[in-house]
């Protein structure tokens, strides 16, 4: 079974992110995001199979070392795949990317069959607004997200197991606040 360790919004930018899911799907474009109990977030790795028990004791490990911190989610852009994502971009800092190694090497020895798309050097952190999007409707997308001011200000505070793609929570763990 497929899961994604991912890392959740604060309270306030959540909220800017579901409007936007929100304005999708009233326009028509998507409202996949709305279908299952998703939370806006970005993925650090997502793998085909996880040694559950292994990978729970690991990740309260790795949320005691690691702190509240910033991020910018700067740019509207997409997955231009089949099927195609749309999604807000994650300024990278040092900071991130150095967080998302580090992460790797902890969960290397749980996580079977990492998902290319996460792995160091290859990801490309996001937010996802849509998935298996329509190309046709990428113009409309576009116009429906211009209504949102950019850059949106988050903070990533908590880190979760989660399944795929039921969005189903397995574990959440608060980041440190320091």
């Amino acid at each position: 079974m497929p899961y994604a360790i991912e890392l959740f919004l604060d309270p306030q930018a959540a909220g800017e992110v579901r409007r936007l899911w929100d304005a999708l799907a009233q326009s028509g474009v998507s409202s996949r995001m709305l279908e299952r109990p998703y939370r806006p977030h970005i993925s650090l790795a997502v793998c085909d199979d996880l040694d559950l028990a292994a990978a729970e004791q690991e990740l309260v490990a790795f949320a005691r070392r690691m702190a509240v911190f910033p991020v910018s989610l700067s740019s509207l852009a997409c997955f231009l795949t089949d099927p195609t994502v749309l999604f807000l971009g994650v300024t990278t800092t040092s900071e991130l990317l150095d967080m998302h190694r580090d992460f790797h090497r902890s969960f290397a020895a749980y996580a079977h069959m990492p998902w290319s798309y996460y792995v160091p050097d290859q990801w490309v952190p996001h937010c996802t607004l849509a998935f298996g999007l329509e190309p046709t409707l990428l113009p409309k997308a576009v116009e429906v997200c211009r209504q949102q001011p950019l850059p949106i200000r988050a903070r990533l505070e908590q880190i979760a197991i989660v399944n795929v793609p039921s969005g189903q929570e397995r574990l959440v763990v608060n980041l440190q606040e320091r």
